[in-house]
Parts: C-alpha cells; structure tokens; sequence
C-alpha cells in the first residue's frame, strides 16, 4: 500500500514538472512578442494556451494509462486515483501560466476554486461520456440509476444550481445597488426581465448570461476596468440573449440531450443484433444536432451584438468594449477556424461600424509542437494498450469455454490446490 500511495504522489510530481516544461516551452513565441502589438502577442499566445487546456486531460491520461499498464498491470481504483492526482499537478502549472501572463496571482488558497468552476462546467459531459464508456452491457436497474444521475445532474445545473454552488463557494457575489439599478433600467428600455446579477471574482474580463433562470454574470475585472458606458454595452449583449424564444433555450441544450441515449449503448449493442449499428446512426444523428446547436448559438451572437450596438450610447462604444475585453484577455482579434460560436472580434468590430485601426491579423496556429508530441504519444500508448487487450483475449487456453466446460485434455489444467482463483490483483 505504501508503495501504491508513493506511485500516486509521484503522478502529481510528474504531472506538475511535465505541464510546467510544455508550457515553458509552447510559450516561447509570446516571450518574444513583448513590444509587439496585442494583436500579435494573442496571436502567439494562443496556442500555449489553447495546449495548456488541453494538456489537463492529456498528461493525466497518460500517466494514468503507462502506470497502469507497465506498473500495476491492471486497472481499477488506482488508475483513477493516479489521473486525479496528476490533473492537480497540470492545475497547479497552469495556475503559473496564468501568472506569467497576467502579471498578478490569485490567492493559492482560492486557486483550486477556480479550477473547480471549470470542471463543474463540464462535468455533465464528463458524466455522459464516462457513463457510454463505462455502462454494463446489462439493462438492470443499475443502468437506469447511473444514467437518471447523469441526466439529473444535467438538469440541476440548468435550472440554476450551477450559480447557487458557486456562491456557497464564495466565487459569486450580488452586484452592488448602482449597479444593479442602471442594469434593471437598461433591461426595462430592452423590454427583458431580469432575475439576478451576479460578480464573479476573476481576472478575465468577461459576461455570461443564463436565459433559462434570468440570471446575469459579470466578472469582476470586467467591472473595473471597463468604462460605465462601456460595461453598460456588455450587458446590453448579456440582456439580449435573456430575451431567447422557449424554442431557442431548448435548442441551446439539444446537443446534450441528443448525445444523452448513447449511454445505452453498451447494454443495447449486447441485447439487439443491430445494436451497434443503431449506436452509430444514433451517434452520427447527434453529432449533426451539435453541428445545428452551434450554427444557431452563432446567430444568437450575431443578434446579441446587435442589439448592444443599438443600446449603446453609440455603436463605436460597444466596439470599444468588445476590443478592450480582447486585449485584456489575450484573446486573437481573428481566430482559426469557421465554426466558432463567437464571430471574430475583427468582423464584430466592422458590424458595429468601427474599422480597427490595425490591419487583419493572421488566425493563430491550434496547438503548438508541445501539445502534438502529447497527442502522439497518447494515440501510440492506446494503440499499444489496445493491442495488448486484444491478444490477451484471443490467446485464451483451448480448455477455456464459456459454459465453465473444458476442451482437450484435461492435464492442460492448472493446479489449483483447493483454492479459488479469483481476479488479478494490483501489485508493485
């Protein structure tokens, strides 16, 4: 046990130094746009960054599968006890990413919080895709229980438990009277109800807004770095997404609810001839539901934006806002690709009637060598875990049958001496 325990202290070690090495190096390119315009300082950015997120899944998986392969040559507890440990030292590296960047750190002691936030985020779909992987390929009650879990997590946080958890956490606040008096008026002149502001302490500049519960959230380095007229414009965008059709609230989470049956896929591809073919049309159906989800979310941004622009004192002021919260963030004015929910801050900026006064810049590339090289080896390590599952199984002892009986001779038996064989344990 000790043993064990030294191997799952020793993920977090790794972990730690691995991402602080990736991301010294994925960062390179930025150190030396420092008196270069902010355009191309996000620019070089971007790809450490876009790595260093992708890393928190990368590195604890690999980890987690090389010392369960190698060292403990099963799976199990362990396993996922080595991925948490190591997520925590990847966590702890990009908190020093983060202050490398932005010049300030937050405090150690709420750090973890803020990380918190970001899988709380995501832990519906972290959820789901555990659940189609993990599910029994059995349809007894514990398959239903497991999947009406996942589905009422999905449904807590839509409805607001998401806020209340963060509040009892001490990252929400309420906004301020002023505040939230000149954001009631703006709402009153947009014909929109809104149920609550909140401030999220962060240091990125941001607002998010939740049309199913009415609820608007500003950060607070949003708040203090931004003009009176400025903010107001942001939260003309964050209003406008309150006043969302039923129809459109719904589509909002039908990526979700279409990807959610797949967690019988398992139980189904096992009891039915064609189950597995169902499982694919259904997984082909669901990924063109995301497709629809996206293109719809882009229009509702494009809307947003319009009508911040026509609430704003001026539509130059919410192209001002737009750009000082890229710059504040680091975020490239053009970004790569065509299928992004947000429109490019250059082509926002044109929308509003304001022309930069930079010329368009390049989109950034997606990831750095670093984060390819991680993406390799974890593509190599599955293969290789793959290939050994496989032949494991089809060189079963010929005496072997699925009924219990035996085949051949019976002196290919091992000996087992009145005991009871039983699954393989893990062990150093």
């Amino acid at each position: 046990m000790v043993q064990l325990l030294l191997l799952i202290a020793g993920s977090f070690v790794v972990a730690w130094v691995w991402a602080l090495a990736a991301n010294h190096w994925a960062m390179r390119a930025w150190r030396k746009t420092a008196d270069e315009h902010w355009t191309q300082r996000a620019r070089a950015l971007f790809p450490a960054r876009a790595g260093a997120g992708l890393q928190l899944v990368l590195i604890p998986t690999i980890l987690a599968l090389a010392e369960s392969r190698f060292i403990l040559h099963g799976y199990g507890w362990p396993t996922a006890a080595m991925a948490a440990t190591a997520c925590a030292g990847v966590l702890l590296a990009n908190r020093r990413m983060g202050q490398q960047i932005y010049g300030r750190a937050r405090p150690f002691s709420r750090a973890p919080l803020f990380s918190f936030v970001r899988i709380l985020a995501l832990s519906p779909w972290i959820l789901l895709i555990a659940g189609i992987f993990a599910m029994p390929s059995d349809l007894g009650p514990d398959t239903f229980l497991a999947a009406a879990g996942i589905l009422l997590w999905f449904l807590l946080l839509t409805l607001g438990t998401w806020w209340q958890i963060l509040y009892r956490l001490g990252l929400l606040r309420d906004a301020d009277q002023q505040l939230r008096a000149r954001i009631n008026t703006l709402a009153a002149q947009m014909n929109v109800r809104v149920r609550r502001v909140w401030i999220f302490e962060s240091w990125m500049a941001n607002g998010y807004a939740s049309p199913i519960t009415r609820e608007v959230l500003l950060t607070s380095a949003l708040c203090e770095k931004l003009p009176p007229t400025e903010l107001m414009a942001v939260c003309a965008h964050e209003l406008a997404h309150l006043g969302e059709s039923r129809w459109v609230k719904f589509r909002r989470h039908t990526a979700f609810l279409a990807f959610y049956p797949l967690v019988f896929a398992n139980p189904i591809a096992a009891s039915f001839p064609i189950g597995e073919l169902l499982a694919i049309v259904w997984a082909a159906l669901a990924l063109l539901a995301l497709v629809l989800s996206q293109r719809m979310a882009r229009r509702m941004e494009v809307r947003a934006d319009s009508c911040a622009a026509e609430n704003a004192a001026d539509q130059a002021t919410y192209a001002r806002a737009l750009e000082r919260i890229y710059q504040i963030n680091l975020i490239p004015a053009v970004m790569s690709g065509r299928r992004r929910i947000h429109p490019h801050l250059y082509d926002r900026m044109l929308a509003a009637g304001v022309t930069p006064d930079y010329p368009r810049p390049l989109p950034p590339r997606h990831f750095t060598a670093a984060t390819w090289i991680q993406l390799a080896l974890l593509f190599l390590l599955a293969m290789h875990v793959h290939s050994s599952v496989t032949i494991s199984v089809s060189s079963k002892p010929q005496w072997i049958t699925p009924s219990g009986g035996h085949q051949g001779a019976q002196q290919q038996q091992p000996e087992r001496h009145g005991t009871k064989q039983g699954p393989k344990e893990f062990h150093i």
